[in-house]
């Protein structure tokens, strides 16, 4: 399912979610093919800085984690900033904010080859970080030692109350990639969300689902057959059937 890169009109389109983006499911890594897919496809845009948006769910923290370890594989000193926490009480933890220059210093090497940085916002701090200029500098210029930055963007629907709207983060994006899971956001809405991007909407490379949950064509087949309640010998037969067909089972 090879949905990247995926233009804005083609989001637009009528065609289903699952016939057009690849998909983020537990247990994935780094190495297998779908993320080898997104990675390759998104290392197109121009620019350094790639944010990853959830349009529900939270299929993006996975996402941008799996992809910020991509980079790192394939030879970019890659950061992965995580601007998807929620405001927290004026507190001694902040140790940083756009243009103190000191966000070098709370960089966290991770064991997968990539480093985190994840800031604490607070409400006398917060303006800092909702500057476009301000995010747009501590990019270029504090972070200017990685050849690439994955950001964890965080909800577009603003679900998960980030301190930091992710409409206001993505405009300091170079390119964006969305995730969604199916049923828990119309087209509509997507398309309503990616609209209040603004400009920034023209970077939305493409989607990914996360349909992992989602009933295998097998057993949906089964569901079918136990609701039915005529000729019990054929249903009975037929899910023997189905049983044998490990590809009715499988999850893409």
């Amino acid at each position: 399912m090879d949905g990247l890169p995926l233009d804005f009109d083609s989001i637009r389109s009528n065609a289903p979610f699952s016939d057009t983006a690849d998909h983020v499911r537990p247990g994935l890594r780094a190495t297998d093919g779908v993320i080898e897919r997104i990675g390759v496809a998104t290392m197109a845009i121009p620019g350094r800085v790639l944010g990853v948006a959830g349009c529900g769910g939270a299929a993006h923290h996975a996402l941008s984690r799996l992809l910020a370890e991509r980079r790192a594989r394939s030879g970019d000193q890659t950061l992965l900033l995580d601007l998807s926490g929620a405001l927290v009480p004026d507190s001694d933890r902040v140790r940083w904010t756009p243009g103190d220059g000191r966000a070098g210093n709370a960089v966290i090497p991770d064991a997968r080859g990539f480093d985190r940085l994840t800031p604490v916002v607070c409400p006398r701090t917060v303006m800092r970080f909702r500057s476009i200029a301000g995010l747009r500098h501590l990019l270029d210029e504090e972070l200017s030692m990685y050849g690439a930055i994955v950001i964890d963007v965080g909800g577009l629907d603003g679900w998960e109350q980030a301190a930091v709207p992710a409409a206001t983060v993505a405009q300091a994006c170079d390119g964006i990639v969305l995730t969604a899971e199916p049923g828990t956001v119309s087209r509509r809405q997507l398309v309503g969300e990616i609209d209040a991007l603004g400009a920034a909407r023209e970077r939305v490379m493409g989607y990914v689902i996360d349909d992992y949950q989602a009933p295998t064509i097998g057993e949906d087949i089964i569901e079918l057959a136990r609701r039915t309640r005529h000729l019990p010998g054929f249903v009975r037969r037929g899910i023997e059937w189905i049983g044998r067909r490990r590809i009715l089972w499988e999850r893409v």
